[in-house]
């Protein structure tokens, strides 16, 4: 398959396409910090016991609270994410293969022009 010189200025002029957008990067950077305060919170012993600031003191049950309310989070911006990040792909997917269909029926206009010409 030879390049010709139009199809290399096609090549050179394309925009790249962002697959990700600007929600779904919201959410991964959302669920990768509750999946790392949920981590700090269960494999070390970096507990809220009191917030001197709000007046709040933390009990064991509150605590289990607190963890119940990470996992929630988590759980939330995790299914958001997926939700996000599978329409941004199938939006990609459906762009690329509309980009081909209208490269393949291109070349298909211009070889019957170059047969009716002939």
């Amino acid at each position: 398959m030879n390049i010709t010189s139009m199809d290399a200025d096609k090549i050179a002029n394309t925009k790249i396409y962002d697959i990700v957008k600007e929600p779904t990067r919201k959410s991964k950077k959302n669920v990768l910090i509750f999946s790392v305060m949920l981590l700090l919170y269960l494999k070390t012993s970096l507990r809220p016991s009191e917030i001197n600031s709000i007046g709040i003191k933390f009990t064991s049950e509150t605590q289990n609270t607190v963890l119940w309310l990470l996992f929630s989070f988590m759980i939330y911006y995790l299914i958001s994410f997926l939700i996000y990040a599978i329409t941004d792909f199938i939006n990609w997917k459906l762009n690329y293969f509309s980009k081909i269909r209208d490269s393949v029926s291109e070349k298909k206009n211009e070889s019957a022009t170059y047969q009716i010409a002939y």
